[in-house]
């Protein structure tokens, strides 16, 4: 499917109206409701894979927002591959592009050479080891996780296919930090995932790693090009640019390992998402609201540097 700005503002508008009619969303700002619909909207769309919610935090996460998908299903079917995927506390909640998950999934299930794979594992230490392969724990919660989840069907017409539940929780006995911070990497495509050390130098720990340190900030932006403005609703305001994802690099890393380049990194991620955008040859329309993908770069130091 080709998918252009307008695809994208009539599918977050429905999610829009979803969400004021549900009272658990209604004290939400409408700035945080257009842009968690937004996202919403590019995850069943297939532009991306995963979202971690923050734009908006209703009290009980997993039931309010369950609640919106099932809704939502209702009217487009593309939301049929859509689920809730939170830990046991639901302290992170994600919505998941099903199939996307599965392909992502699978680059672990491969052993490939440092500067061939999509996604590189960081291990935090006093100085930072990329790791050669997958983490184990890592490797065997993506497992357990993708055999839970029901084949789809990317076909929307297919009404004998398989239902996705609305939400899945992991395995508690798998969550650790060691596996959660490095799976929030995959779901939200980031070609660099931290890996918490296992035993942390006395004095140190995560919500201080790389405090002052130069680090290289990635910023991924989803733009409009020749948007044709005949074709938006003229109340509607527009919902690009936005912000698909943003992720840090050491420099140190990016200086020492080829594959953690910013010139590699920008072209990767670049690739990355417009192969998501590109339809059939067939269903582009020149000027219709077409989209790109700018991938920012810059270094900077921070007092301390979130996971």
């Amino acid at each position: 499917m080709y998918i252009n700005e307008t695809t994208i503002q009539n599918v977050g508008a429905a999610i829009q109206r979803h969400l004021v009619s549900i009272p658990a969303f209604r004290k939400t700002s409408a700035s945080g409701r257009r842009v968690f619909s937004t996202d919403l909207a590019l995850i069943a769309l297939g532009v991306r894979t995963g979202h971690l919610v923050d734009a908006i935090a209703p009290s009980d996460l997993v039931r309010a927002f369950s609640q919106l998908l099932e809704a939502i299903r209702k009217e487009f079917s593309i939301f049929n591959n859509v689920l809730l995927l939170h830990d046991e506390s639901a302290e992170q909640v994600f919505f998941v592009n099903t199939p996307l998950l599965r392909q992502r999934a699978c680059l672990l299930g491969i052993t490939r050479s440092l500067c061939d794979n999509s996604v590189h594992f960081l291990r935090l230490a006093d100085t930072p080891i990329l790791l050669p392969d997958v983490p184990d724990e890592l490797r065997a919660l993506v497992s357990v996780l993708i055999a839970q989840l029901p084949e789809t069907s990317t076909d929307h017409s297919n009404t004998a296919a398989v239902a996705l539940p609305l939400a899945l929780a992991l395995p508690s006995v798998a969550c650790t930090p060691q596996t959660l911070v490095p799976l929030a990497g995959i779901i939200l495509e980031y070609p660099l995932a931290y890996v918490p050390a296992d035993n942390p130098s006395p004095g140190t720990s995560t919500q201080t790693f790389l405090a002052g340190e130069p680090v290289d900030v990635y910023r991924c932006l989803l733009k409009a090009t020749g948007t044709s403005h005949n074709d938006r609703d003229a109340s509607s305001p527009s919902v690009l640019p936005h912000s698909l994802l943003q992720f840090s690099c050491p420099a140190s890393a990016g200086e020492m390992h080829p594959c953690l380049a910013p010139e590699r990194l920008i072209a990767c991620l670049g690739a990355h998402f417009t192969a998501r955008l590109e339809g059939e040859p067939s269903d582009r329309v020149d000027g219709q609201g077409q989209l790109m993908v700018e991938v920012k770069h810059t270094r900077e130091v921070f007092d301390r540097l979130a996971l």
